[in-house]
This record gives structure tokens, sequence and C-alpha cells, in this order.
């Protein structure tokens, strides 16, 4: 009998304690808590150490988020109703609005028990435009007007997307495709990995970071990439055949030249980093002769002379813009001092609503946008 009370007593206490932790962890937040943790978040040390300064206070029902920058400063009001943190804000002061509520989104979700920068992947993520407040714990979507509608559900632990198995389709390239297929630059980010391509005419220049290793997630979104910049099956099906999956050797063929973690230019430092976070895989391309390879027509004096290497690469100058991308990426040589882009282990950019609004990249990664000297 007493074996079977104490074992009673043990099994209240367990459940008792799991009921305590879970009350515990999902109790209310204040705004005063919510406004600390964004001043003291990574993201806003870093914006700093820019030129761009942002200070998060409460009052009353009220977050105020100001943002300077440029000599201008934006202000960003957030309205608290019950445990539901409401704005509004337009398209003119999308970016500074859009950055300031992406790092508070992730400040509230470290109250809730994640690690500073944990929410920037769900945040970059296509599925975020499905979020809403009831399910996920917030929501951003585009009203009517166009303007910008924005709920946060603060005592709520948001909901992180699966990223272990993302990689950059054909679609998500869709609003940057002519900058990937024509001149000019164009970068994407998804789950653990970030593109950036860059050239012009003939000569195009790609590299693919994933964090950690390389994987088939890095070599889909080549494929993808591929796919886009040359609107052929037969040119990647030539390249499947030439190039089937990453290795860890470089490679030449006939309109390409394959390059395995290489010393970084100054563009890829920007982009991925200078430790060794991403590794990457940087593809140097002839886009006429890639094309001609891989629908028979190469001349066979040309055969005879280059073999079947890719020759006529052209330089690895991935600095060498001739036109940007009209979606808001930035040549990162030539940062000019405006509001840069937020980012995970520093800056790079905002994608909070991606698919919603064109005002902010579809898909930069939030990394290291900085002033490249």
């Amino acid at each position: 009998m007493k074996k079977k009370i104490l074992c009673s007593l043990l099994i209240i206490i367990c459940v008792f304690v799991n009921l305590y932790t879970i009350v515990s962890y999902a109790a209310s937040v204040t705004l005063s808590e919510i406004s600390d943790s964004f001043n003291n978040s990574s993201s806003v040390q870093e914006y700093a150490s820019y030129g761009t300064v942002m200070k998060a206070t409460s009052e009353e029902n009220k977050l105020i988020i100001s943002v300077e920058y440029s000599g201008q400063t934006d202000t960003c009001e957030y309205t608290l109703d019950g445990s539901i943190l409401t704005t509004k804000f337009s398209q003119e002061n999308a970016l500074s609005a859009g950055i300031a509520t992406m790092i508070l989104i992730d400040a509230i979700g470290q109250l809730h028990g994640y690690k500073d920068g944990d929410l920037f992947d769900t945040l970059n993520s296509a599925e975020v435009v499905n979020y809403t407040v009831e399910n996920e714990g917030f929501e951003i979507k585009e009203s009517s007007d166009g303007s910008i509608d924005v709920k946060i559900d603060i005592d709520k632990k948001f909901t992180l997307v699966n990223v272990e198995n993302a990689y950059i389709e054909v679609s998500d390239l869709e609003d940057i495709k002519e900058y990937i297929s024509g001149d000019g630059f164009a970068q994407k980010s998804k789950g653990n990995i970030i593109m950036h391509k860059s050239g012009y005419d003939t000569e195009a220049t790609v590299f693919v970071g994933e964090e950690g290793e390389l994987t088939e997630n890095a070599y889909k979104s080549v494929l993808s990439i591929l796919q886009v910049m040359f609107n052929s099956e037969e040119v990647v099906d030539y390249f499947k055949e030439n190039y089937g999956s990453i290795t860890t050797e470089n490679k030449e063929f006939r309109g390409f030249k394959i390059e395995i973690n290489p010393e970084k230019s100054n563009t890829e430092e920007v982009v991925l980093g200078t430790d060794d976070t991403y590794k990457f895989i940087r593809i140097t391309i002839d886009k006429e002769l890639a094309r001609a390879a891989a629908t028979g027509n190469v001349k066979e004096e040309e055969q005879q002379e280059n073999g079947n290497n890719g020759l006529n690469i052209g330089s690895n100058n991935t600095t060498d813009y001739r036109v940007s991308t009209s979606n808001g990426a930035k040549d990162a040589t030539a940062y000019n001092g405006t509001l840069p882009d937020t980012g995970k282990n520093a800056i790079v950019a905002i994608a909070i609503i991606i698919s919603i609004i064109s005002l902010i990249m579809a898909g930069v990664k939030i990394y290291n946008y900085k002033d490249v000297k």
C-alpha cells in the first residue's frame, strides 16, 4: 500500500513539475523585456558597428523602435492589445521597418528559449508568407492598399521551418531571372544555401555556399540556376553528364570551370564571410561555349584546338558588374553608407516578406554585408 501511495505521489510531482515548466516557459513577457532583448541582440550591435543605430523603447501599450542611418531617422511603432503586438508600415519605409520587425521577432523568440538569430532562417524562408498569428505566432501580410500589416503574439513560441533539405528551386528565382540569364548580378538564399551570380555578355560567375558542408542541396541549387540562366534542358543535362555531383576536386569542361572552396574573392568574403562557416562551389561560365557544347554545335577545328577543357572562360572578376538588380540587391564592393541589409552572423539582407512585396530583396541571406576597402 505504501508503495502504491509513493508511486502516486511521484506521478503527481512529475505532472506538477511538467505543468509548472510549461506554464513558466509560456509566461507572459512584457514590452520592457522585449525592448531589452531587442537592444541587446547581436544584429542590433552589428548594425551599430556600421553606422545604423536601432533602439527600442516601451511605454504603456506601445513599443517604439527608432532606426537612424545616413542622417535620417525612421520610427516604427507597435501597439499591444492583449498579447498581440501589431504595426502597419507603408512601402516607403518598408526597408527600415522590415529590418526592425525581423530583429524584433527574433528578439521575442529569445524570450521563449530560442538562441539569438534562430528565427532568421524561418524569416528568410518562402513558407513564412503562409504564417498566421494563430498558428505559428506571427504573420506579415500585404493589405489591399499596399501597406504591410504585422501581427505578433508575444506570449507564443514561434514555429520554426525545417531547412534541412531546402535548396534553391527554379521557382525561387522567378523574381531575379532576368539578372541570372542576362547582365547584372543577383543573390538569393534559402535554408542553409546562398547563391550569387555576376557577369555580363557571355561571361558569368556563380557561387553557391552552404553552411557546414556542400551537399546535394547545393548541387540541386546549381542546376536550378543553370536552368534559369540558359532556359535549356540540354545545357542542364550537359552539365549533369560532365559533373554529376559535387566532389572535392576542381573540374573543367567546355564552357564551365568548377572550383571547390577556392581562395575567396572580395565579393565572396562579403557574402559568405571570411571564416569557414560556408563551404562553396564557384562556377565560371562561358555561356556561348556551354550552349554550343550542349547542342553539338562546336566547330571541329575548335574541338581539335581546345580539346575537352572549358576554355576562354574569362577572368574570375566577381566585382565587375554592369547592371545591378532592381529588387534590392547591392554591389557589396561599393557600399554607399545607406541602410545595410540584416545579418545572421552579421548582416546581409532582409527577406521577411519576400513573396508578398518586391521592395525587399527576395531570399538574400542574413549575413555580413560590409564595406570592402
